[in-house]
């Protein structure tokens, strides 16, 4: 850290010198090779030459960039890891409503229940927990619950009904992908993987989603 801030300042007092501004800027590692960056402030998420004056960096690192006019760019530091204080959670817990399926493939459970948050970073994921209570009219039936991601359908826990006509409760948590940062939302869904019963949900039943952005 105190190389990196010596750099700063140096590269400072020599832009000082010679009358020129100076910026330091973020930016996200494209070939180390080169080695180029792309600049976050970059809408055309241009490649940039920059000359390294640190370790040897990777494709995809956090970095910050000393840019000198007319076409100076200084790789002088990394960027910390994401701050937790800053990644996104939420969660729904509450009575479901009365709904059925005999779907083989996911759809939404009655409702649906759904939580949405706003991820903090691009490169992190989500850790789901997930608590579903159903019965089904026909003992044996084995039904499946899980969440769409931006529309892509992911299993977290199974359940076999047998007994019929009774609550039963199935749980399960998971890691998952979710590309870019911004807005995701995660909806709750299940299926009937085997048997004849319809497996329903009503007003007893409680469904809980929680959603938390991890590294």
């Amino acid at each position: 850290m105190n190389d990196a801030a010596a750099l700063i300042q140096e590269l400072k007092d020599n832009a000082a010198r010679l009358g020129l501004a100076w910026l330091l800027a973020a930016a996200t590692v494209d070939d180390p090779a080169v080695p180029t960056v792309v600049f976050d402030s970059d809408a055309s998420a241009t490649p940039v030459p920059v000359v390294n004056l640190i370790s040897t960096r990777l494709a995809g690192d956090r970095v910050w960039v000393v840019t000198v006019p007319p076409a100076g760019n200084y790789l002088i530091g990394r960027q910390p890891l994401q701050d937790p204080a800053r990644m996104a959670v939420g969660s729904t817990n509450a009575a479901s409503a009365a709904g059925t399926t005999t779907s083989a493939t996911f759809v939404d459970m009655p409702g649906p229940p759904a939580v949405t948050i706003t991820k903090a970073y691009s490169d992190t994921r989500l850790l789901i927990a997930l608590h579903a209570t159903s019965f089904s009219t026909v003992l044996g039936t084995v039904a499946r619950f899980g969440v769409s991601i931006a529309g892509t359908d992911s299993d977290i826990a199974g359940l076999t009904h047998n007994l019929a006509s009774t609550h039963l409760q199935a749980s399960g948590a998971g890691v998952f992908a979710a590309a870019g940062a911004g807005t995701v939302t995660v909806t709750g869904r299940w299926r009937r993987v085997s048997g004849t019963g319809v497996l329903s949900m009503d007003s007893n039943d409680w469904r809980s989603i929680t959603v938390q952005e991890v590294i």
